[in-house]
């Protein structure tokens, strides 16, 4: 198993047909999403692994490659469950190109169970149609997320925002830099916001959230429609990627003007002592 430069990410996207696999290595390889990745040969790869540093791997191309498997397996054990632990990261999400993958499972994470669930991925292109946007609810303004934004200490709710930036990018710096983003604002408190994530030249992701105190407000929908709308500006195709259950959140993206694309699945596994 060999590792390979994150600028040559995009060179794997042959591994991986699917459009949530490839908005991930694209972003990437643009340096825009925190990735370690490592191949069966450089020169001319079959297989993959992907780790974000955080919550995300991902085993790309053929499975029925037993050299790989078994330096991904030991890599596993030796590298990743001790860091995440070590971190506290909790769960991490294993995605896979081909479910071939599955029938090494018992091999690259011994005595770990591995719950799987359902996702659904949705799709904007920067030509679809976008419903109206929702009115402004009494007491709130939406704000572009910037440089001055994160600046703000005596905001509320702003470590919030910015920690969720920065375990989705590699730097909140590199976010002003080449991301984009909305919040809601109630007097000095930030109520939500919608932030890209997964950024390259022609695709992004999207990661919304509430503050609970404000839910239930329509405030998510209100993000969605303005973030949707700058996503066009900027000409993306923008994608937003949710748990199936998550009625609220399916609900949201239907209403902002996104098609729904497919379902997948992905597994849930805990890191040691989590």
């Amino acid at each position: 198993m060999e590792p390979i430069a994150r600028e040559r990410a995009t060179e794997l996207l042959g591994l991986a047909h699917m459009e949530h696999l490839q908005l991930v290595l694209a972003a990437v390889a643009a340096g825009n999403t925190p990735g370690e990745l490592w191949v069966d040969h450089a020169g001319a790869a079959r297989s993959a692994l992907l780790w974000d540093r955080g919550h995300s791997l991902y085993l790309l191309g053929v499975a029925e490659n037993a050299r790989f498997v078994d330096a991904a397996a030991q890599w596993i054990a030796g590298e990743l469950l001790p860091q995440g632990a070590a971190r506290g990261l909790g769960i991490f999400k294993l995605y896979r190109s081909d479910d071939a993958w599955e029938t090494h499972y018992d091999r690259l994470f011994p005595g770990l169970a591995l719950r799987r669930l359902e996702r659904s991925l949705f799709v904007l292109t920067p030509d679809a149609h976008l419903p109206p946007a929702p009115g402004l609810p009494a007491g709130l303004s939406l704000c572009a997320i910037d440089a001055a934004l994160l600046a703000e200490a005596g905001l509320a709710h702003r470590d919030d925002l910015t920690g969720e930036i920065a375990s989705c990018w590699p730097s909140v710096e590199r976010f002003v830099a080449q991301g984009f983003g909305v919040c809601a604002l109630e007097g000095t408190a930030i109520a939500g916001w919608c932030t890209a994530e997964t950024v390259s030249a022609t695709r992004c992701g999207a990661g919304i959230e509430t503050v609970e105190a404000y839910q239930q407000r329509g405030i998510g929908a209100l993000l969605a429609a303005a973030w949707a709308r700058r996503c066009q500006e900027r000409g993306l195709v923008a994608y937003w990627d949710s748990w199936t259950d998550n009625a609220p959140s399916v609900r949201v993206a239907l209403k902002s003007g996104f098609r729904a694309a497919y379902a997948y699945t992905v597994d849930i596994g805990r890191f040691p002592n989590s």
